[in-house]
Formats: structure tokens, C-alpha cells, sequence
């Protein structure tokens, strides 16, 4: 969870971030546009163990978002989600960028290979952030954003949405 002075701060520095859409199509379109973003709703292609935490949309910095979108298809949908519309007790770190991070005392994920042996017995990255409450210190969050991207717990509203209309190369309401 991040602090209203931490929330004020991202907003600053970050006034935009975005969420990919992966294999988007106008039904996906519609849901977002009524709904919002929200947790298993949009599609995605994550292996198993980086199964993110349940009610969380993740968004990325415009620098993280060029570091992946370029690899992105030509289905998928890019959102712009304004940072001045984030509740700051929703918005927490995006475990992925704890997996080789000591400095917070966290005990350690289990790593892919651990994953193979074991599978299902192994939580996911998102299960392990709940085990260990990732976000429980605001540097947490801090750390993430620096890193590149954070977790939103909860429903990003559409009128906190932009999404980029490929044809036209320009960002519309949603």
C-alpha cells in the first residue's frame, strides 16, 4: 500500500501508466469500457508460477512499457490508465521485481525450476506476495515503480482509461 504523500508523488512522475491486453478484441473492448480494468477479466499468457495476486491489475511505466510492447501482437490492446484517479490504499508492488530483491528481509519465491519438480504444490509469485505481504511497507511500492511497474488491488474505472486506437495512432475514451 502506498501513502496519499507516496500516491501524490507517483502521479507526479508517472501521471500515465498501461496495461496490455493480451489477444484483445471488441468484446474485450466493450467489458473494459463498462467495467473497467479488473482481475480475470482480461486475457493473459502467464506461465503458472507468475500467476499474479488475485484482484490485482498490473500497470507499467511508459520506459518498462517499451522494454515489452514491441514484442506484443497485433491483437492486443494498449491502455493509458490516469494515475490522478488511483486510490493510494490500492496500490501495491508487482512481485515480479522481489524474485532477486533481499534488501526487505523478504524470504525468497520459488524459482521456475523449483516450479517444474513440483508444480502445483509451489505457490505462484502472486500467492507468495500474499503469504509474505508484499506492499505492508510503502518502500515496497517505491521499489516496484523505480523497477518499473506496480499492482492495483481492485477495479481500474473506465474514466481513468485511454486506449490506443492502432489505426488511427491516437489515444481515444474508452
Amino acid at each position: 500500500m502506498l501513502t496519499a504523500d507516496g500516491a501524490r508523488e507517483l502521479a507526479y512522475r508517472h501521471p500515465w501508466l498501461y496495461h496490455n491486453v493480451w489477444k484483445s478484441d471488441e468484446e474485450a473492448r466493450c467489458t473494459i469500457a463498462s467495467d473497467g480494468l479488473t482481475y480475470g477479466k482480461s486475457r493473459h499468457n502467464w506461465h503458472p508460477l507468475y500467476k499474479p495476486r488475485h484482484g490485482h491489475v498490473y500497470l507499467a511505466t511508459h520506459d518498462y512499457l517499451n522494454s515489452w510492447w514491441l514484442q506484443s501482437g497485433a491483437n492486443d490492446d494498449l491502455y493509458a490508465v490516469d494515475t490522478h484517479i488511483l486510490l493510494a490504499s490500492r496500490i501495491n508492488p508487482d512481485e515480479d521485481h522481489f524474485i532477486d530483491c533481499n534488501r526487505f528481509g523478504l524470504h525468497r519465491p520459488p524459482d521456475i525450476n523449483l516450479w517444474k519438480l513440483f508444480k502445483s504444490v509451489i505457490p505462484s509469485y502472486g500467492d507468495w506476495a500474499e503469504q509474505v505481504e508484499l506492499g505492508s511497507n510503502p518502500q515496497h511500492v517505491v521499489h516496484s515503480i523505480n523497477r518499473g511497474s506496480i499492482a492495483y488491488a481492485g477495479v481500474v474505472p473506465p474514466s481513468a482509461l485511454l486506449r490506443w486506437d492502432v489505426i488511427a495512432k491516437e489515444w481515444v475514451k474508452v
